[in-house]
């Protein structure tokens, strides 16, 4: 049966091998792949998320919406299209994104797997189950995932597979066997007591199906079964995500030498790192490229990576479908990507324009009562008073209700402040801030701790200076929210604005609907929540920081919680 408990050794200073390189060796011979959309090139629609390698020196890859393509020698058995799915959208589209891909042993099929742990197959790949058959519920609903599902693994006899989640958790069906996870060895998943550094972003089975690595964001290497350890990245000073020596970009993708003596990882600027008997034969930056950013900058960030299975060279393939061949590893022409529809919203011209007047307050008398003498703040009860509210305040700016994730309950209080304030972007035609960025997080919590707007602590890697930031304290997240977006104009909550000083009034609301972006920049986010008693009634203080930064740098920040995990539960 699945097992979620887990296991995980941080083995970070361990093993001596050899270094990733940027650079190509004299002795690498290097081939780059074709970049041409040429008539030959395979289509798909969607971003690529995974490859696989045939014994024949093919290519299958997948994208995000279900598509897959046959490159080179490769036979393609089928999509979630042919199996009657319309992608991400459309009349009867997949319950949550695919995320990842293996072939079965001899290229005769092949499996998808969903975030939502979904399992599709295809040629004569059999099924032997997914998550939802062990009673979890997905992504959301009675029982959901913990976190959702990152990648998966065949057994080397094609009888069995693994999937992986991003906090650690692995699932086993038909004949693999579970050899842990990161719980098994005190790791709380992405939260907790002792939390991973950062997100599993793959996993890579060892040659006799004994054993497998499960590879992380930061470059993080945790070792189970017969796989044995053979380095990280942090074995050669580097810091990971963060820190005085950190990644360029995260770690996107990870495979295993033909033998099992060693893998690979691939980050989303195109490095390669090498370790064990896992030979380097170049990188992105081998043939030109300048990482995410430069003067000559990847057509879009690597995804996957996949070793020649005779064991001289691997392919790299970008989201955009372009492929790279580095040593003995076949040219193959690049994947033509196409873009998937989805449906446009309906924004009403006043949308981002501050209301006439503030919305009326009903929510006080059901989160102020006497149950808050002896009861923590932010009870269930309280929010859905509010959440009427602010759908009053939207219906009158000709908007649709606040659309929660269904996990919203269980989600922190700084991930229900982060999802409340992306909400009142997206709904107005404004993009998401991609992620609560924990870089961000000491000034919010300093600002919650003080009752003030947050300032920055921290000076992020392209920011330009400019930042905006927002406080207010209620009995509720959403009571925040509600504050800052339909109560803050004259009359309202806004201690900034009074008749004497009217320049104050909305400016919260103009924080949190900021468009004036300049280009080439976005914007991170900190968020912090934290309990304070007033009088007899217990409170929360909210804070909330904005700051500029590069839109190529948006991608390198470490994320506690993403907009993308939120809609993955139905935002």
């Amino acid at each position: 049966m699945t097992q979620i408990a887990m296991k995980i050794k941080t083995m970070l200073g361990i093993g001596a091998s050899s270094l990733m390189m940027l650079a190509l060796p004299a002795s690498a011979p290097l081939t780059p792949a074709m970049t041409s959309t040429a008539s030959s090139s395979p289509t798909i629609q969607g971003k690529v998320v995974a490859i696989s390698a045939t014994s024949s020196g093919g290519l299958i890859v997948a994208s995000n919406s279900g598509g897959v393509a046959a490159d080179g020698s490769a036979q393609s058995y089928g999509s979630t299209y042919s199996d009657g799915m319309t992608g991400l959208s459309g009349t009867k589209p997949l319950a949550a994104p695919i995320v990842g891909m293996a072939s079965i042993p001899g290229g005769s099929g092949y499996y998808l797997v969903g975030a939502d742990g979904g399992v599709f197959n295809f040629g004569s790949a059999p099924y032997h189950g997914s998550t939802y058959t062990y009673g979890i519920t997905g992504l959301s609903g009675s029982h959901p995932l913990n976190a959702p599902i990152v990648g998966m693994a065949s057994t080397p006899h094609g009888n069995g597979y693994w999937l992986v989640a991003a906090d650690g958790g692995v699932f086993n069906f038909g004949s693999a066997k579970f050899y842990g996870s990161t719980y098994t060895y005190g790791i709380t998943g992405l939260s907790g007591k002792r939390p991973l550094n950062a997100p599993i972003v793959a996993m890579v089975p060892t040659p006799d199906g004994k054993g497998y690595w499960l590879v992380a964001k930061d470059g993080g290497v945790f070792d189970f079964g017969d796989a044995k350890f053979y380095g990280s990245v942090y074995t050669y000073g580097i810091t990971g995500l963060t820190g005085s020596k950190p990644l360029a970009a995260p770690i996107v993708g990870a495979a295993a030498s033909p033998s099992g003596g060693g893998y690979y990882l691939v980050a989303a600027d195109g490095g390669v790192f090498d370790f064990g008997n896992a030979k380097f034969d170049g990188s992105a930056y081998s043939i030109g490229y300048t990482g995410l950013g430069g003067s000559n900058p990847l057509p879009s960030p690597v995804a996957s990576i996949a070793p020649n299975p005779n064991g001289n060279g691997y392919w790299a393939i970008t989201q955009g479908g372009n492929v790279f061949a580095f040593g003995g590893a076949a040219s193959l022409p690049s994947v033509v990507t196409t873009g998937v529809p989805t449906p446009q919203k309906t924004i009403t011209t006043n949308a981002l324009q501050n209301p006439s007047s503030n919305t009326p307050m009903t929510y006080i008398a059901a989160c102020n009562n006497a149950n808050y003498a002896v009861q923590m703040p932010d009870t269930q009860a309280c929010t859905d008073a509010v959440l009427q509210d602010m759908n009053q305040g939207r219906a009158s700016e000709g908007l649709p209700n606040v659309k929660l994730p269904s996990n919203y309950y269980s989600l922190t209080r700084a991930e229900q402040l982060f999802v409340l304030i992306d909400e009142e972007r997206v709904v107005r035609g404004l993009p998401p801030i991609y992620g609560i960025a924990t870089a961000l997080n000491s000034s919010a919590l300093a600002g919650a701790q003080q009752h003030s707007d947050p300032i920055p602590v921290v000076q992020l890697p392209t920011a330009n200076g400019a930042y905006g930031s927002i406080f207010a304290y209620d009995y509720s997240t959403a009571g925040d929210v509600f504050s800052w977006m339909y109560n803050d104009g004259p009359g309202g909550t806004n201690f900034d604005c009074t008749p004497t000083d009217p320049a104050g009034c909305w400016g919260h609301r103009m924080n949190i609907l900021n468009s004036y972006i300049s280009n080439g920049m976005s914007e991170a986010m900190g968020v912090a929540s934290v309990n304070f008693q007033n009088g007899a009634s217990y409170m929360e203080s909210d804070a909330a920081i904005f700051v500029q930064i590069s839109s190529s740098e948006v991608s390198h920040l470490s994320y506690s919680y993403t907009w993308q995990q939120a809609v993955a539960a139905g935002a």
